[in-house]
């Protein structure tokens, strides 16, 4: 009977799987899906969603982040998300396989620890609003006014999909 009400809370406590409170997103990426919705000036509004093995290209790309391969491409963040790698070098054959490197800003909620916001601090900046961050993937969106002070808006929703430590 002891055996038993030893067991009893294991049953109950000890199977559960624990999740953090928050989600890092620490990890190797691809771009599983990009989400385009365009408005011009007239209001005319128009989407287009990029899939894997797409070459996804924003207007005048001029960051790692603006031309890619959908599905394809790897990325990656390390220290709690203050860092932003590409150009995997795979048969390097360094500890750090990754050719560049640059510095993330992000901001979590205090209490809740959500992401709300990544800046990765390329020579032109790329900030990602209105994250939803899951447990092996996280959607970021990104404005662009490609023509300036035309009334003409992009935004982009991308979808990063863990796919290495």
């Amino acid at each position: 009977m002891k055996k038993l009400l030893y067991l009893l809370p294991l049953l109950f406590f000890g199977c559960e799987k624990s999740y953090p409170t928050y989600y890092d997103i620490d990890g190797e990426y691809v771009i599983s899906r990009v989400t385009m919705i365009a408005k011009d000036g007239a209001n005319n509004i128009w989407d287009t969603t990029y899939y894997s093995g797409d070459i996804f290209s924003m207007y005048n790309p001029k960051t790692p982040l603006d031309s890619f391969t959908v599905g394809v491409t790897r990325f990656k963040f390390t220290n709690a998300g203050k860092s932003f790698m590409w150009n995997l070098d795979p048969n390097s054959g360094n500890i750090n396989p990754w050719l560049n490197e640059v510095y993330v800003t992000r901001r979590q909620d205090p209490l809740n620890g959500e992401w709300d916001m990544i800046r990765i601090n390329f020579n032109d900046v790329r900030q990602f609003e209105d994250m939803v961050v899951g447990i092996d993937d996280f959607d970021a969106s990104l404005k662009q006014y490609p023509y300036f002070n035309t009334g003409y808006v992009c935004d982009y929703t991308y979808h990063f999909k863990e796919v290495g430590p």
